[in-house]
């Protein structure tokens, strides 16, 4: 084989390799990903690790995002459209940027200047779930290569690091005065309709109603608080059992009551039955169960 033939084979796999990797969302959930790691300095520390160029259909996208983690790896913020007009200038003043390219980059920005920063938690998990997936795959390959050598230590390395990808927990410093045009933003969203609390909601509006995502935070931790026999266990059991109806996993430890008074409780509530009646009708109290767990997440006692 001719060097030329290995260059162009080589370019070739390079070329597979980058298309395999782009995204599988479509244009309007990559626009919003590019919107907000170029106006939400919060999002984009976040997601600086994970999210690549290449991973864009529009070369446009591409572009912008390159730009932006090169000046947020210098600068630790996002920049803002005066900031980033001048360094496009800068740019194509070093030949880095097509004149064609451009015109599509320029027409890029406006419709991202137009795109809701809504949800910006539930695109970066995402964002990571995608970045986690191709870690994965790429060390399962290169374990089969170590595998071959016996190189097991190596295996157990890459495999780590891929295991460790995700979003960044230090977010960075957060400009309180300069984040307000975001905040505002965000707030006129939601005051559009645009914005979808994703709260896990305890079953009761009165509740949900008070709490900052309209239910429990994902990935946050609620704490319950009362005197004792104030009713934190049953009301623990309840919120659980609120959330698995609504098709959520969930789990239930206990460090006081055993699984088989909670299993009881549960089945008295669901089934409407009162606790000391649940041996009269076993049959209508299974049925009504089974009738639940139709729509249920799964629900693990501990």
């Amino acid at each position: 084989m001719s060097q030329a033939a290995a260059i162009s084979e080589e370019h070739d796999e390079e070329l597979a390799e980058q298309e395999a990797t782009k995204w599988e969302f479509d244009e309007g959930f990559q626009r919003k990903t590019l919107a907000l790691f170029m106006r939400d300095t919060q999002f984009a520390n976040r997601t600086k690790d994970l999210i690549d160029p290449g991973y864009f259909a529009n070369e446009a996208h591409g572009q912008l995002v390159g730009l932006i983690k090169g000046h947020l790896h210098v600068h630790k913020s996002v920049p803002d459209l005066r900031i980033l007009t001048q360094i496009l200038k800068d740019e194509k003043a070093k030949k880095r940027i097509r004149d064609d390219a451009m015109t599509e980059i320029k027409q890029a920005i406006k419709d991202v200047m137009k795109t809701d920063l809504s949800n910006s938690s539930y695109v970066a998990e995402k964002v990571s779930d995608f970045a986690k997936f191709q870690a994965m795959e790429q060390a399962i390959l290169k374990s089969v290569e170590l595998l071959q050598r016996g190189d097991f230590a190596g295996i157990e390395k890459i495999q780590k690091a891929a295991l460790a990808v995700g979003l960044q927990v230090d977010e960075g410093d957060y400009h309180y005065f300069k984040e307000i045009d975001n905040r505002t933003q965000v707030r006129e969203d939601w005051k559009a309709g645009k914005i979808v609390k994703r709260g896990i909601s305890t079953g009761y509006a009165e509740i949900d109603a008070y709490l900052y995502h309209n239910g429990w935070g994902r990935r946050e931790l609620s704490l319950m608080m009362g005197a004792a026999k104030a009713g934190k266990s049953l009301s623990l059991g309840e919120f659980t059992k609120n959330a698995s109806l609504l098709g959520y996993h969930t789990a239930y430890l206990s460090l006081e009551v055993s699984k088989d008074i909670i299993a009881d409780r549960l089945d008295a509530n669901i089934s409407d039955t009162a606790m000391r009646l649940l041996k009269d009708d076993p049959q209508t109290v299974r049925a009504r169960i089974k009738a639940a767990e139709a729509k249920a997440g799964h629900f693990i006692l501990k």
